[in-house]
């Protein structure tokens, strides 16, 4: 997971000797990444190089240096990630850029300045859906059924707005367009029964099952096939 801790943009920036564009001064103690973004280059080739020092004190710490040309000779925009840095509380993070082409000398350059460690004070929940098909030959009928999981454990109440959608693989047109399912008594689970739009023998289709969990849309796909 990403988090934006500073950004910084120049304008006039001219790269055609090393120009320290963009500054972090944020204290920080961790691993920085920077999104690189130039903007006004000429429309012609070059290569961009960048690369960074941090300044601690009195001491001067460079770090390496990536030189990388632009996609294609006319674009007039560069990105770049550059990362990680490893930073302390006490240092002043510079980036620097060079470009190879004498026209790059009024351009606009900055950097976002991203922290991309995981804490243990953000916590994100993981859903998913066991979607299963069975065919009641006795009814003729497909029956849908799909059980809801959050964080790897079925959720048993707490659901709106169920739904069930069969997308055809041969063409992608629905089977069986979204439609709502009804609660197995008090269990969470939730269940259709088709007894027109069916899957037919050696075919295989797309099972989206929707709804509502802790105020979001959760949404699960899933490969159906029938052999037999």
């Amino acid at each position: 997971m990403a988090y934006l801790l500073e950004s910084d943009s120049n304008s006039g920036v001219n790269l055609t000797s090393r120009f320290n564009f963009a500054v972090f001064t944020s204290t920080q103690s961790d691993l920085v990444w920077c999104n690189v973004i130039l903007n006004g280059l000429n429309a012609a080739a070059a290569n961009i190089t960048i690369d960074y020092d941090i300044v601690l004190g009195a001491v001067t710490h460079h770090g390496p240096s990536i030189t990388r040309p632009k996609k294609a000779a006319a674009d007039t925009g560069f990105h770049m990630l550059l990362g990680p840095i490893p930073l302390n509380s006490t240092g002043v993070l510079n980036i620097y850029g060079l470009s190879s082409n004498s026209s790059d000398s009024s351009i606009t350059a900055g950097c976002q300045f991203y922290d991309y460690v995981m804490r243990d004070d953000v916590n994100e929940d993981v859903y998913h859906s066991d979607v299963k098909l069975t065919r009641d030959t006795n009814a003729a009928q497909d029956e849908w059924t799909v059980v809801w999981f959050k964080n790897g454990v079925a959720v048993t109440s707490g659901i709106t707005s169920p739904t069930i959608q069969v997308v055809k693989r041969a063409d992608g047109t629905d089977l069986v367009s979204s439609t709502a399912m009804t609660q197995i008594g008090s269990t969470g689970a939730y269940k259709y029964d088709e007894a027109t739009n069916r899957v037919t023998t050696g075919e295989s289709a797309v099972a989206i099952a929707g709804g509502t969990i802790d105020g979001a849309a959760r949404t699960w796909r899933r490969v159906i096939t029938r052999d037999a």
